[in-house]
């Protein structure tokens, strides 16, 4: 007849429903692709920037993030110039890619903030109860009063 039936609202279509999940990682490790999954869609981020400082101090670059064989390379740290830097600055917070302020207050202008983390999404193949490696990339350092970036993490989406 070609009516479907509806239980709690959802309509049934004949076909098979999946349950999306979003498993975070915040730290290097290891992941385990569940029974069924043969397919993964990853949010891969480095991590952020240091900022830069006094003396024309340049922060670090921040680390690496990969997943799947695809690596997102650390944003850059931010430049800082000649001159005496007298105010605060601000660490990127963790597990966000957000790059570390240029220490802020400077008797002269023209210090380049750090650059936020690279952020890549890439779908793979899986198979089912394989262990892939992930790597979470560290913050870049701050040099002559800036601050660290902050670190990077993986989102992997899959169905079951």
């Amino acid at each position: 007849m070609g009516f479907r039936s509806i239980v709690n609202g959802a309509v049934d279509l004949g076909v098979e429903m999946k349950e999306k999940r979003v498993d975070l990682i915040t730290s290097t490790g290891n992941w385990t692709a569940p029974s069924g999954v043969t397919y993964v869609i990853a949010t891969i981020v480095s991590g952020g920037g240091g900022g830069g400082g006094n003396n024309i101090e340049s922060g670090f670059i921040g680390g690496e993030s990969s997943a799947f064989g695809t690596t997102a390379p650390g944003g850059n740290g931010g430049h800082g110039v000649s001159g005496y830097f007298t105010g605060a600055s601000f660490t990127g917070a963790a597990n966000t890619g957000m790059p570390g302020s240029t220490a802020l207050g400077s008797t002269y202008q023209g210090q380049s903030d750090p650059w936020p983390a690279r952020e890549l999404v890439v779908g793979a193949s899986v198979t089912p109860g394989t262990t892939y490696t992930i790597t979470i990339g560290a913050g870049g350092a701050g040099r002559g009063g800036g601050a660290a970036g902050g670190s990077g993490f993986v989102n992997i989406e899959y169905y079951v």
